[in-house]
């Protein structure tokens, strides 16, 4: 096979791999089978972005991610296939950022920069490049709580590079990030505007993953303003979602989100029926932040609801979990 064909097909991949698709993930593990003896240095580089950000996307494995995608800038540091070792460096610096390691995200961000806007003449793949790393700029500079307006400018940015036809994905996904800065500012008004232009961009596609998240920040979004009903239609349309196609994790949040939801109804027992049942998914799910974060609310509830038994046994639960 082509060597430019099988790019095509590691590209496509990869696009299928960043929006959770677990038929994606099976591809990539057939993808391996036809060419892992193949030793193509553009072909290397793009199947290992892949396997990177399989590990980054499906199993939160931020430091297995890291060191995949750490042995290709280290192993070829002299590369002319640049796009893809700027996507390395972006990858690193986003994964760095979700594990709190600022100054080294810092430096693969930078680094993914410079590639892309002073080494690479502008082209479509350019343009995606591009318009990436400026999303996960802006999102580090969220997670690290620098300055947000900056961080909006990162995702304007990002906007203005991909226009208003065609990257119907990208664009979404720079004004759900919008959106959470406005959130994350309780300007929710905002927010919800943000959200729901990301909605209606992703709403005839088959990027489900985008579209559950979107449509639960709309529900935690109308849980703020008091609009219990609406939050709970926007919801319950995530977790129908991510019942279909999501992970064990994705429909954990999302049972968590409507177990908090009604708490603030004060629909004591409901609530802690349904976070009984956002436990059983982050357990198979092993998300273990998650987990704990459900416990905790589990211990409340319980001694909202008078069982003391219950509330001390959630309580050495807890305890265990954050002791391992």
């Amino acid at each position: 096979m082509r060597s430019d064909h099988i790019l095509e097909m590691l590209t496509t991949n990869r696009e299928f791999l960043r929006r959770k698709s677990d038929t994606a993930l099976s591809n990539l593990a057939m993808l391996h089978s036809s060419l892992d003896d193949v030793t193509d240095e553009p072909v290397v580089i793009s199947l290992a972005l892949n396997d990177a950000i399989a590990a980054m996307v499906f199993r939160a494995d931020y430091i297995g991610a890291i060191r995949i995608s750490q042995a290709i800038v280290d192993r070829y540091l002299d590369s002319a296939h640049l796009l893809h070792i700027a996507q390395h460096h972006a990858l690193i610096g986003r994964c760095y950022a979700l594990l709190m390691e600022y100054p080294r995200a810092w430096e693969h961000l930078n680094m993914a920069e410079t590639i892309a806007f002073d080494m690479l003449e502008s082209s479509e793949d350019v343009c995606r490049l591009r318009a990436d790393i400026l999303h996960d700029v802006g999102m580090a500079m969220v997670q690290s709580g620098r300055d947000m307006d900056e961080a909006i400018r990162c995702f304007d940015k990002a906007l203005r590079i991909l226009g208003h036809e065609g990257h119907t994905r990208r664009r979404a996904v720079c004004l759900m990030a919008i959106g959470n800065v406005r959130f994350f500012q309780k300007r929710y008004e905002d927010a919800q505007n943000y959200y729901m232009r990301s909605e209606s961009l992703l709403e005839n596609t088959d990027d489900y993953y985008n579209l559950s998240t979107v449509l639960a920040n709309l529900g935690s979004c109308h849980m703020c303003m008091g609009g219990y009903e609406m939050a709970e239609t926007y919801h319950l349309r995530a977790l129908e979602l991510r019942k279909r196609s999501g992970s064990y994790g994705d429909v954990a949040g999302s049972y968590f989100n409507l177990a908090v939801l009604y708490e603030r109804r004060g629909e004591i027992r409901r609530a802690y029926d349904t976070m009984i049942l956002a436990g059983d998914y982050a357990l198979l799910s092993q998300a273990r932040e998650l987990r704990i974060r459900i416990v905790r609310e589990m211990e409340v509830l319980s001694l909202s609801l008078g069982d003391a038994d219950a509330a001390e046994r959630h309580r050495r639960e807890l305890v265990e979990m954050e002791a391992a």
